[in-house]
């Protein structure tokens, strides 16, 4: 388990995504901070990234970061108390929940109390989490992958001197349809170039 405070873990995402941190906000703004916000989607959409990039322009929101063999409560409630009463919380892989009982049964008094901002993102949620206090927002791989428009802005944009292929622009919207704007689809074809595609499969209802 892992306690990212605002300052250590600031986000250089391959591209900001001030969309998403706006309707993560005005969830928040709309329930008085009296509801939670999911983000839930399969690996590769950004969920970590965004969290970073939510916490970065939050200060004093913390990032606590779940590991398979670190999920003991009182480490848990340890990370919990470093962080100041009001600021804003993220949990992150909290799909790993389902392994962890009593920190799911701590967590969800808190949750119910809505003492403070709360974002939770996995792969999954397990259930007791979402049916049993408000959540003001769920984000998913609907929401998540990027719009034609962050596509464009990405493939067409020049790439770094380091890398010495450089992909011609005009096909972004062929990329974008082929990727169906998954994140790391997107970011692996900048790091490569487009025989990468030949091995993408079509659209995002097949990708992971």
């Amino acid at each position: 388990m892992k306690h990212y405070p605002t300052n250590a873990h600031t986000s250089n995402p391959l591209l900001p995504r001030p969309r998403l941190v706006r309707r993560i906000q005005q969830a928040f703004d709309a329930t008085h901070y009296r509801g939670t916000v999911v983000v839930l989607a399969a690996p590769g959409y950004g969920k970590s990234v965004l969290l970073g990039e939510y916490a970065a322009s939050h200060p004093g929101a913390t990032i606590i970061a779940l590991r398979p063999h670190q999920l003991e409560l009182t480490q848990f409630q340890a990370q919990m108390a470093r962080v100041a009463t009001s600021a804003p919380i993220l949990v992150d892989d909290i799909h790993l929940l389902d392994q962890a009982s009593e920190i799911t049964a701590w967590l969800l008094e808190e949750l119910t109390s809505a003492a403070r901002p709360w974002i939770l993102a996995g792969r999954y949620a397990p259930p007791a989490l979402c049916t049993h206090h408000a959540v003001a927002l769920t984000l998913n791989s609907t929401d998540l992958v990027f719009t034609p428009t962050e596509s464009r802005h990405l493939l067409t944009r020049p790439l770094p001197s380091h890398l010495d292929v450089q992909l011609p622009t005009a096909d972004w919207q062929r990329w974008h349809k082929q990727t169906g704007g998954w994140p790391l689809a997107v970011s692996v074809l900048l790091r490569r170039d487009a025989t990468t595609l030949s091995i993408l499969p079509q659209g995002s209802a097949h990708l992971p």
